[in-house]
């Protein structure tokens, strides 16, 4: 066979292609080329030739991967078959509130008076913290105008109960009643493990009564376990946010002035 002699392939001859391998490799062992004893190479890869080398592949088997028990790694859905399955096997915080705890409300009127000091909370709007803008004018109180109704009184009535009733279920049944998958927010959570029932609810209180803007985030569907977990942080952070942004508001103000009188000395 040439060089251009056709390339004989599994494609081109379909069940003859063994033949052909036959023919031209014969027994493919040692054979002499140009003088020299070649060693015996197998058939897939044998020459035609000297001048020219064409590989004779044969036909491809197509492999199906296969995975062994030790490379499979279960899917959560392949454990649990539901959700209430699947929480219960978080293990449970290392901590609990204080026991027999006196303050907790054991009737339904010891319940109501803590739901009204938290409305009266939410309800305040006077020395308060941060910017009364536009936004604290349209849901809260407007100066002329007075209290705005853009949050129904049952509305922050609900919360309120929900507040109450989620403080309670802690420090009765324990911090598992929180879900979270955050460090941070159980290291902090954990920080307040000593309080009592009546002193996280006047935190609360306390919280509620000078940030509008965090009665806005429950309101709106914000998250209740970082109010009740720790409301000592989230009141430091309120006064702190504030404070920049009182900074904040007058740079910009002393800017303000500043190119005002740029512009006004430039136009003299």
């Amino acid at each position: 066979m040439g060089i251009g002699s056709p390339f004989f392939n599994s494609v081109t001859f379909g069940d003859n292609y063994r033949n052909q391998q036959s023919i031209f490799h014969g027994s493919m062992g040692p054979y002499v080329m140009d003088g020299q004893t070649a060693p015996t190479v197998p058939s897939t890869f044998a020459p035609w030739n000297t001048g020219q080398q064409y590989l004779m592949m044969p036909p491809l088997t197509p492999q199906v991967p296969t995975m062994t028990a030790s490379a499979h790694i279960a899917h959560p859905s392949d454990i649990f078959s539901s959700l209430d399955e699947a929480m219960a096997s978080i293990p449970p915080p290392s901590w609990c509130c204080p026991a027999n705890d006196a303050t907790i409300p054991s009737t339904d009127q010891d319940r109501q008076q803590w739901v009204q000091k938290l409305l009266a909370a939410v309800n305040n709007v006077t020395n308060i913290q941060g910017k009364q803008g536009d936004n604290f004018k349209k849901r809260w109180n407007h100066p002329v105008t007075g209290p705005s109704n853009y949050y129904l009184p049952l509305d922050k009535l609900i919360l309120c109960w929900k507040i109450e009733d989620l403080v309670e279920r802690m420090h009765r049944v324990g911090p598992s009643v929180l879900h979270s998958f955050d460090d941070n927010f159980w290291e902090a959570a954990k920080r307040t493990r000593k309080w009592t029932f009546q002193y996280r609810m006047d935190r609360i209180i306390g919280l509620l009564t000078i940030s509008k803007t965090r009665c806005d985030t429950l309101l709106g569907g914000g998250s209740l376990q970082s109010i009740v977990s720790n409301p000592g942080e989230r009141a430091v952070a309120t006064k702190l946010q504030s404070k920049q942004n009182e900074k904040r508001g007058a740079m910009l103000k002393m800017g303000r002035a500043a190119k005002k009188q740029k512009t006004s000395a430039h136009e003299g």
